[in-house]
């Protein structure tokens, strides 16, 4: 009975000094953006369509969700994760700026846990309003690359929030020669010689690579087709909506890789989904990297996709 006590106070004073309360951990969205633009709404909402991007999983899907607020309602944002501040010194928010960043000249500047901790504090400083578009379009690469590494970041505490498994990781080594960090929770699906499958629940997700000594042109359109025509043999005949795509690149392994994300249908079991394929060839050899999601009762499921690019991102070939 003294065992289980001790037991419970070490467990107790544990939980109480590692665990974070509510008023600690910064509120909202991974890819929630408070942009506080007070009466540059004009130029906020040109940010808005030059860094986001929206994909079909099927669902419209944005890669941000941006809210314009002013910096008189901010007290209700105050400690969200991530916050953009446009100013300009005529504007009524110079002095919320200033506060924040000092007396600073143009340019961008960022801050953490400035209103709680872990929150992360972006501000753009033009000289006056007239030139603040030109600032946040000559800007606009290096806001969306602050950001959606924040987003990747919490991503990836996600993904491996439960651990790596170890075991799978050396199997698939092993017998593919492929080193990755496999989170727990994934169990295998189908396994020949190339091509490698493995699904998870809650939502419910699966993830392939294919190989092959063939180098197909990486043109959307062929690696669609090898998609397809997996799916037909390993996933009882899902196709890709390809009017529907959204197609892009991306360095791989130090290679030129192609990314498509989309939605996926079976028209015979009238199930459907979102998906994303990363294509490339390297020393000789194709590969696919492809991940997917079947979760009707989630209507935003690009972050799961994402997920998958992150484990595959850390993909080295022996």
């Amino acid at each position: 009975m003294l065992g289980r006590l001790r037991a419970f106070v070490v467990l107790f004073l544990f939980l109480t000094i590692t665990c974070k309360t509510p008023e600690e951990i910064p509120r909202g969205g991974e890819n929630q953006i408070i942009l506080v633009c007070d009466d540059a709404l004009e130029e906020a909402e040109y940010f808005n369509s030059i860094v986001n991007d929206t994909f079909h999983t099927p669902h419209r899907d944005p890669l941000f969700h941006i809210d314009y607020v002013a910096h008189e309602q901010f007290i209700s944002y105050a400690g969200f994760k991530n916050v953009l501040i446009f100013s300009f010194p005529e504007s009524p928010n110079y002095t919320f700026f200033k506060r924040i960043f000092g007396n600073v000249k143009e340019g961008v500047y960022k801050a953490k846990n400035v209103f709680r901790r872990g929150d992360f504090v972006v501000g753009v400083l033009a000289p006056k309003k007239q030139v603040l578009k030109k600032y946040v379009e000559d800007y606009s690469l290096v806001l969306k690359e602050l950001f959606l590494e924040r987003y990747f970041h919490f991503l990836r505490m996600k993904a491996y929030f439960t651990g790596r498994d170890k075991k799978k990781e050396k199997e698939i080594r092993k017998r593919y020669g492929i080193s990755l960090k496999l989170p727990e929770g994934w169990q295998y699906w189908k396994t020949e010689n190339n091509f490698l499958s493995l699904v998870k629940h809650y939502p419910d997700r699966f993830i392939f690579i294919y190989t092959s000594s063939a180098k197909p042109n990486l043109m959307p359109q062929n690696i669609l087709d090898i998609r397809d025509s997996l799916a037909e043999i390993y996933y009882e005949g899902d196709k890709v909506i390809r009017s529907q795509i959204k197609i892009d690149t991306l360095e791989f392994l130090n290679e030129n890789a192609l990314r498509i994300i989309g939605p996926w249908a079976n028209d015979t079991l009238v199930i459907g989904g979102g998906f994303i394929s990363i294509a490339f060839n390297h020393n000789g050899k194709f590969y696919l990297l492809d991940g997917g999601i079947f979760a009707p009762e989630r209507k935003e499921k690009l972050e799961y996709l994402l997920r998958a690019q992150i484990i595959f991102s850390t993909i080295k070939l022996e």
